[in-house]
């Protein structure tokens, strides 16, 4: 359960376990020399700083830090790799995060997780199957050259079919969730990806609750969706609250109570190292200076390294400035505004003005193939 969970709140990581790496000590001093006795002007050469390394060097070389697993960025995704990291076997994953405090883009995030077949769902009663015919219809109607959407469905058809014929709690399902997801991105979503969204949603959910005392309890229908399917949490009083600002100081809280988690603030992942092809960590920047942190893997969200290869592009927006005015809402705009995953190509009702694409846009599967074959 614990390797699909991953699959779906990660989207897009690597996480080759192993233990026993641990961090470094922050400071050392310079290589141990014989003390002269008093009398003495100087100390023998050989038990002065080692030949060829300067002082500075020394001190650099001794700032940096090994763990099993680092992790770049502490939002929601980068906080669920590290939990799972340490779930899973990892002795030692370091966090790294930019900003002062974790949180990243889910902090603001206002709606909820959309997940299929949970059992919130049957707490309600199914009265959506307008929402469901409609889909249908639209499918047909306007992906008719679509083989996937097609085949999804003439699923979601037989299904509801069987549903009416025997009516039992809500009806959705994983196939309803992906034909949604395919519709809302207009046919060119990665399907793959969308199934690995779709499938695992519902125990991501159980996870939340069961593993992380996270409860999204209410169920409620969002645009994009045929059927009641966005889990939100409530508070004391049974109000709806906004699901990042409820989620995010759950996580950093289980982070930072687990020994073999270490979150680093204000510390920015500027490259990552490569070792025979693969990940071997990465260099960061922070208050004290630029250093290392050897790994055995790195997870890194897709999404941010798709903001990081569009970072110079003029027609990209980013929330925290970069490239152009904060809170622009076009295509633009963080990918958080329009995409779960990369290429999952959710709904986008911004008007025939604001659905230009973007060039970068069409990195994100090699970045996709580059996480899968690095």
């Amino acid at each position: 359960m614990k390797k699909t969970i991953s699959c779906i709140l990660i989207a897009a990581m690597t996480i080759m376990l192993a233990a026993g790496c641990s961090g470094a000590p922050a400071e050392t001093t310079a290589p141990a020399g014989t003390q002269a006795p008093a009398e003495t002007t100087a100390a023998p050469a050989e038990t002065t700083q080692e030949a060829g390394t300067t002082a500075a060097e020394t001190e650099a070389a001794s700032s940096n830090l090994e763990c099993d697993i680092v992790v770049i960025g502490a939002g929601g995704a980068g906080l669920v790799a590290a939990l799972q990291a340490a779930d899973n076997g990892a002795g030692s994953v370091i966090v790294v995060e930019k900003r002062s405090a974790p949180g990243g883009n889910s902090i603001g995030s206002t709606g909820g997780m959309n997940a299929a077949k949970t059992p919130n769902q049957d707490e309600n009663e199914f009265s959506d199957g307008g929402g469901v015919e409609k889909m249908l219809e639209d499918a047909r109607k306007q992906y008719a050259d679509n083989a996937d959407i097609m085949a999804l469905a003439d699923t979601v058809e037989e299904q509801y079919k069987a549903y009416q014929e025997s009516p039992e709690g809500y009806f959705d399902s994983v196939e309803l969730f992906e034909l949604d997801t395919m519709v809302g991105g207009k046919g060119v979503n990665n399907l793959e990806l969308v199934k690995v969204l779709a499938e695992n949603s519902a125990e991501s959910i159980v996870w939340l609750r069961e593993a992380q005392g996270a409860d999204l309890s209410s169920v409620g229908q969002f645009g994009g969706a045929s059927v009641k399917r966005i889990h939100r949490p409530v508070n004391e009083e049974g109000k709806t609250v906004s699901v990042g600002s409820y989620l995010v100081p759950i996580l950093s809280e289980n982070c930072k109570a687990n020994e073999k988690i270490e979150i680093l603030t204000e510390t920015t992942a500027t490259e990552i190292l490569m070792e025979d092809g693969a990940a071997a960590g990465i260099v960061a920047s922070g208050a004290n200076g630029t250093f290392e942190i050897k790994a055995k893997a790195v997870s890194a969200q897709l999404r941010r390294l798709y903001h990081d290869q569009c970072a110079g592009d003029p027609g990209r927006r980013h929330r925290d400035g970069r490239g152009g005015r904060r809170g622009d809402r076009g295509h633009g705009a963080d990918p958080a505004a329009s995409d779960r995953i990369p290429g999952d190509g959710r709904a986008d009702h911004r008007g025939p003005a604001r659905r230009r694409r973007n060039p970068c846009q069409r990195g994100r599967r090699a970045l996709y193939e580059r996480s899968r074959n690095p």
